[in-house]
């Protein structure tokens, strides 16, 4: 499970759970998707979560859906903390509700 960006803050309890759930979170900064993605491989990251404020470049949006057609879940960081932590994120500036 890789976490592209930091937009929402994992808590040490969250992070707990996901691996009491057999997840092990790697958490990529916003500053380092570009140079991650280049090197991302489908079958070392089954699930790919967006989690970012700014938009990604076409560049990435294209590699991320090349790996959605090879079987990676990709989530935005609100549908994962719904699906994964039972979680409802509501962003502090009131964006994307």
């Amino acid at each position: 499970m890789v976490i592209l960006g930091t937009k929402y803050r994992f808590n040490a309890l969250e992070i707990q759970t996901l691996s009491a759930k057999g997840y092990r979170p790697i958490i990529i900064p916003s500053h380092e998707i570009v140079k991650f993605i280049k090197h991302i491989d489908n079958t070392q990251h089954q699930i790919v979560v967006l989690n970012t404020a700014q938009p990604l470049p076409n560049e990435i949006v294209h590699t991320l859906v090349s790996l959605e057609a090879k079987g990676v879940e990709f989530l935005t960081i609100e549908h994962f903390l719904e699906k994964y932590l039972q979680k409802l994120y509501i962003p502090k500036d009131n964006s994307n509700i």
